[in-house]
């Protein structure tokens, strides 16, 4: 699976000998590790991470999302910027389900 991940960076041109690169990959590839050992019943530190940062949340249609909150891991301070009128309307979007994130069952014929 990470070789795949691997070739499909390079396919896209992404920067793969950089030493970023490289440590934003192991994390990846940590989290899958995590995913696959919670399928088969089995415990991953990268599991505790997810649960501390990522929240569920369930729209008006339905449809779940996914909500990724970093300073519930990090030290990060929340800036208070001006939205622009299309960052508003994207977040409205993705606040309606827009942008969800499936299960297995989702993608199964009616």
């Amino acid at each position: 699976m990470s070789m795949n991940l691997l070739r499909g960076f390079v396919d896209l041109a992404v920067k793969t000998d950089n030493i970023n690169f490289t440590k934003d990959l192991a994390l990846v590839i940590e989290l899958l590790r995590g995913l696959i050992y919670r399928d088969f019943g089995l415990t991953h530190p990268a599991q505790e991470l997810v649960n501390k940062m990522v929240t569920i949340q369930t729209h008006k249609n339905g449809q779940q999302s996914a909500r990724i909150n970093y300073s519930d891991v990090l030290d990060i301070k929340k800036k208070s910027l001006p939205l622009s009128k299309d960052l508003k309307q994207e977040l409205k979007d993705i606040q309606d389900g827009a942008h969800t994130f499936f299960n297995g069952d989702d993608l199964k014929d009616d």
